[in-house]
């Protein structure tokens, strides 16, 4: 991680760097707070909570900013079954080995989830009364240790899909035909 510290007005920005290619590829920008911006002072990582400690201030008062160091990329499937118990895996980086990883769902629900890797988890999704408005979906987030991340993901919620009518009604069973 490196931070870079801009004049006032800008606040600093702490920068996900790959260690190889010295390649940023994700960012927080921390926040401005009435006239004065958050500066970082310093920063320690702690591995094992898997938490980046900023340390900065705002104006002569010091902030403890904690960042999460795992993250959710992408859902698969992108929809799910508002009867719940649809089978998502999640897409992220530095998903530790440990008990207690849930998928935290829009409506405040969590359900557990099983660390298959430090780049996927496997959870379920509960049952809800409502579908996603518009094409948007609802975000999905990962919860570990009473932290949760922010990363937006969106999964859509929709009912149950089933056929009314078939059309035509009969068919051939030697001939091939468009059913509608």
């Amino acid at each position: 991680h490196m931070a870079l510290n801009f004049p006032t007005p800008t606040p600093s920005v702490v920068y996900k760097v790959n260690g190889t290619s010295l390649a940023p590829y994700g960012a927080l920008t921390l926040q401005a707070r009435g006239g004065s911006t958050e500066a970082v002072t310093a920063m320690d990582r702690d591995a094992q909570a898997r938490r980046l400690f900023i340390l900065s201030h705002v104006g002569n008062q010091a902030v403890l900013i904690i960042a999460l160091l795992y993250a959710v990329i992408s859902v698969t499937p992108a929809v799910a079954d508002t009867a719940g118990g649809t089978e998502l895996l999640l897409a992220g980086e530095g998903f530790p080995k440990s008990d207690g990883v849930a998928c935290a769902f829009s409506d405040g629900s969590l359900t557990p989830a099983t660390v298959l890797s430090s780049t996927l988890l496997r959870c379920s999704t509960p049952n809800v009364t409502h579908t996603s408005d518009g094409c948007a979906g609802e975000a999905l987030e990962v919860a570990m240790a009473g932290l949760l991340t922010q990363n937006r993901v969106t999964l859509r919620r929709a009912p149950t899909p089933s056929v009314l009518r078939v059309q035509p009604d009969r068919g051939y069973h030697a001939r091939s035909q468009w059913v509608a």
